[in-house]
């Protein structure tokens, strides 16, 4: 019989955890074995137990899209790799394809919260990858004649893709969105390091705020203005791109009504 680790990710799948214990009768268990290899009967009870200590929910995030997230519990002392499993199982993707992202550095999954001093609402960047395709299976030999044939064919055709690919590249270059890392100056402290996000140049600046007091509200941040090279930020409308902020720009959040002193 299957092993017990499908009903764990399963059950972790469903209630949003990154992972549990499963007991019977006080015994714990082996999540690599199966029922019949545990001595346990048909339509038995087992408990579900939880990592004891703190636990903070974290939101992982899709590609930069505020509406593609996912609401993970985790305790502070565990490790991301059963978080990563259970966001795959959400996307149904396998955890390869993911690539886990905080403050512009790749998560390890022997990482914890705890080590990245994380309070809670954070958010955790997530670059999905199409999976690997297999390799085409190569064709029969062909006649010498059609493959001078083929090879006249695809040279026309590779020469007609590429104009037609220049004059796309050309016409679209100024719409397609980029991703870009930004900084956050808090109320323009000193700090050697700042708060970086990653978003798409095409985002409004809403969106920034959005996220940042969310990032920062358990730190008494109730409303942000941001200002960028000495000048406030009016329409919150506008896109990064349009406001001329790219990558590795500095934004400065004054928070709570704090005034700004020109620099």
């Amino acid at each position: 019989s299957d092993p017990l680790k499908k009903v764990v990710d399963a059950y972790c799948k469903k209630n949003r955890l990154s992972t549990v214990t499963l007991e019977y009768n006080g015994r714990k268990l082996n999540a690599l074995q199966s029922c019949s290899q545990l001595n346990i009967t048909n339509n038995a009870y087992l408990d579900a137990v939880v990592a004891s200590g703190p636990s903070i929910n974290l939101i992982f995030r899709v590609n930069g899209e505020s509406n593609e997230t996912e609401r993970i519990s985790i305790r502070l002392k565990e490790t991301f790799q059963h978080s990563f499993s259970c966001f795959a199982g959400l996307r149904n993707v396998s955890v390869s394809q993911c690539k886990f992202v905080f403050d512009g550095e790749t998560l390890r999954p022997s990482t914890t919260p705890e080590h990245l001093d994380l309070e809670g609402d954070e958010i955790i960047d997530v670059k999905i990858t199409e999976a690997a395709r297999p390799a085409p299976v190569p064709p029969r030999a062909a006649t010498q004649s059609t493959v001078r044939a083929a090879a006249t064919a695809v040279s026309a055709a590779i020469q007609s893709t590429a104009r037609a690919a220049v004059a796309a590249v050309s016409a679209s270059a100024t719409s397609t969105p980029v991703m870009i890392t930004i900084e956050t100056n808090r109320n323009q402290n000193n700090n050697a390091r700042q708060k970086k996000w990653k978003l798409l140049d095409t985002s409004l600046v809403t969106m920034l705020k959005t996220d940042y007091t969310k990032y920062y509200k358990s730190k008494g941040c109730k409303d942000v203005t941001f200002y960028f090279r000495n000048q406030l930020i009016t329409n919150e409308s506008q896109s990064l791109r349009d406001l001329g902020i790219r990558n590795g720009d500095m934004v400065y959040a004054m928070e709570n009504g704090k005034a700004y002193k020109p620099m």
